[in-house]
């Protein structure tokens, strides 16, 4: 199939690359790291698959692993809070 003809798949709007959007809550790592502007890899850091704490909790689903679009954008809003926080200790 020809990605240009497919309606459910889009272009990376941050690395240009195809990638198939998931429908509904859950969100792939590499959605999740476009949503993030980040690389998978550090997704999967967040995610805790490198030994480091859980920041963002995770489902597995046969082969992929998805995040809830919600934990996603608490976790956001947590890194926004805590750079304010650290902005304002500066001044």
């Amino acid at each position: 199939m020809n990605l240009n003809q497919s309606s459910e798949r889009t272009q990376s709007p941050s690395q240009g690359i195809p990638f198939l959007e998931t429908k509904g809550d859950w969100l792939t790592l590499e959605e999740a790291a476009v949503e993030l502007r980040c690389s998978k890899s550090h997704v999967n850091t967040l995610c805790g698959f490198r030994g480091g704490p859980i920041e963002l909790p995770w489902f597995k689903h046969g082969k992929r692993t998805l995040v809830k679009r919600a934990e996603l954008e608490a976790y956001k809003k947590r890194i926004e809070c805590a750079g304010v926080r650290a902005m304002k200790q500066r001044l």
